[in-house]
């Protein structure tokens, strides 16, 4: 089964000298390119070493931060070259377009809910783009970025840290079932933000 040895090699490279950088880029690129969730890396490395979970969050939060800048950067300036690349290629220019018009009412509470709660099922890096196309203010944007990011990381890093070993064991004990909850998860996400 390949869902054992990817889990291994997960909980392998919190061990590796790398593992804060390989956390920095996943943190980094979801907020302004690919919507892949750190916390699919940042939870497996903070369950093999719960006395690094605070430091992990504190770097999944960072990389959230640069990689939210960058797409702020993206909307307010590039959106009609990179930006466009970015929503056409994963055919969201009318979720884009009515997360947009929302967002001019919305703001600061646009921002905390999707970056706090990944169900939502608008991929967080318009969150960025829509702020840097309205040209929201970004002292409030980063505000509400380390709110929502930090908020959510460092929750999850507290729970880990405080009851790492039941639930590293019920991941290791039901790894399929977990697993198969996880995809998914993941598969409805993305039937409703590309439907």
């Amino acid at each position: 089964m390949l869902i054992r040895p990817l889990y291994d090699w997960l909980l392998r490279q919190a061990e590796k000298p790398y593992a804060h950088w390989l956390l920095f880029i996943v943190a980094v690129i979801e907020p302004c390119l690919f919507p892949l969730p750190p916390d699919a890396l940042m939870i497996p490395m903070a369950i093999a070493r719960r006395d690094r979970a605070f430091r992990y969050a504190a770097i999944t939060t960072l990389g959230s931060l640069t990689g939210a800048l960058i797409g702020y950067g993206i909307g307010a300036l590039a959106l009609a070259t990179v930006g466009h690349w970015i929503i056409d290629t994963y055919s969201l220019q009318t979720t884009f377009d009515h997360f947009r018009h929302g967002f001019r009412k919305w703001g600061m509470l646009v921002i905390i809910a999707k970056g706090a709660i990944p169900v939502i099922p608008v991929p967080f890096f318009l969150v960025p783009f829509a702020s840097g196309v309205v040209h929201f203010g970004l002292a409030k944007f980063v505000a509400a970025i380390l709110i929502a990011r930090g908020g959510r990381f460092f929750v999850g890093a507290g729970l880990i840290y405080k009851f790492g070993e039941p639930i590293r064991y019920f991941i290791e004990r039901y790894l399929p079932w977990v697993a198969f909850a996880i995809i998914a998860g993941v598969a409805l996400w993305v039937w409703a933000v590309v439907r």
